[in-house]
């Protein structure tokens, strides 16, 4: 996909079984429609299919999933009560939007922290108003600016066997919930993270970040342990491998005995990013381990704009340098591992044949490809200026 290429992209949903097409998002001018293909609860993978005269070709749709196999429903699984943290600041719309999308999925035991990491003022006053609303739903105030301090204080206050994660800007799927807790079943999983996807591709920039990478890892099942260090020449350190923090579970005893997200890393702080991957990283570094899965999914507002998204992308980079001096530095034991995978981490970052890169475009800006490296450039300062905040 190229951000500049035949405009917008129709966004939708197969259900194999069914033989039913859904779209979620049509916008005017569309070429093209990518569409997830599931059966029932299960995600198999997602098709880009063309659209004519207005209208997603179901003839090809079909064509194509005609031998897909369906899954059985027949899942057992013990469902422990899940308690979801949202942390927002100064967004009350979006969390509405989030919450209300987990309220009206299929999990029957669960309970929404909205963690309010900007209390006091109008907004604060709606996310009240909105807690009162389901008795499902609790509101939390965390003055500490950051989201590491707004998650651990959710984690801390969550009366959940599990703890989900996600953030106000994302959409979760009917499933979501069901997918994280099925993983649980098995009593070595410690972490489990989901397919996440974007919830609109109508903009240049939408389409760039998918570009870039995205937030998706995939359409198959992984299992992440200290022991698969032969997966690739950077495990565990390409972090960015496992998941990401706006779709993630843990044991909640486990992410507390973890002591949760770094308060140094994150949105929030002026180290911007990096806190979710860390965790990830020391979880299984620590010999826990972590399931990815594809049926846990949920949709994220990508940014419309490519200042937006050159800022964020700048974030990454900071947060990139961040995550592993503070890691190392709390843990100097691991310099010369983290050191043995330097040139080859370089290169994955760089490299415009990397596998990371090779999505791009011809088109690809040159301010986005720029701005994860000079965020990396800048994240010392970034670091430093977190810790003295912290002092």
């Amino acid at each position: 996909m190229t951000g500049t290429g035949p405009g917008p992209v129709a966004l939708g949903e197969f259900e194999v079984t069914a033989r039913e097409l859904r779209l979620s998002r049509e916008p005017a001018g569309a070429a093209t429609a990518r569409v997830l293909v599931r059966s029932r609860r299960h995600v198999l993978g997602e098709l880009e299919v063309p659209v004519r005269q207005g209208k997603v070709d179901e003839e090809l749709l079909r064509a194509a999933t005609r031998d897909l196999p369906t899954v059985s429903e027949a899942d057992g699984f013990a469902r422990p009560t899940v308690s979801v943290v949202i942390a927002t600041a100064g967004r009350a719309e979006e969390v509405r939007r989030c919450a209300g999308s987990v309220l009206a999925g299929d999990y029957p035991v669960l309970e929404i922290l909205l963690v309010d990491n900007r209390p006091g003022g109008p907004e604060s006053l709606r996310l009240k108003e909105f807690a009162g609303t389901d008795s499902r739903l609790r509101y939390v105030a965390e003055p500490r600016a950051g989201v590491s301090f707004a998650r651990n204080r959710g984690a801390g206050e969550a009366r959940g066997e599990i703890v989900a994660f996600t953030d106000d800007d994302a959409v979760p799927d009917p499933h979501w919930l069901s997918g994280l807790a099925r993983e649980f079943a098995d009593p070595d999983v410690g972490c489990v993270t989901g397919l996440v996807l974007p919830l609109s591709l109508d903009t240049p920039a939408q389409q760039w970040f998918e570009d870039w990478g995205g937030f998706g890892k995939g359409f198959h099942r992984t299992r992440f342990t200290a022991a698969d260090e032969g997966r690739s020449a950077l495990y565990p350190f390409a972090a960015g491998l496992f998941g990401s923090g706006n779709n993630m579970a843990w044991r909640a005893t486990g992410y507390r005995a973890l002591g949760g997200c770094d308060p140094l890393l994150g949105p929030g702080t002026p180290t911007a990013s990096g806190e979710d991957l860390e965790l990830f990283i020391r979880h299984v570094r620590g010999g826990g381990v972590l399931v990815y899965t594809p049926d846990a999914v949920v949709r994220h507002e990508h940014r419309r704009e490519v200042g937006e998204l050159a800022g964020q992308l700048h974030g990454y980079g900071v947060g990139l340098f961040a995550l592993f001096a503070v890691y190392i530095g709390r843990r100097p034991g691991e310099l010369f591992p983290i050191l043995r995978r330097l040139r080859g981490g370089f290169a994955h970052l760089l490299s415009r044949d990397s596998a990371r890169n090779a999505g791009r475009g011809a088109d690809f800006p040159a301010v986005l490809a720029r701005a994860e490296l000079r965020g990396l450039l800048a994240g010392p300062f970034r670091l430093l200026k977190a810790l003295l905040r912290r002092h």
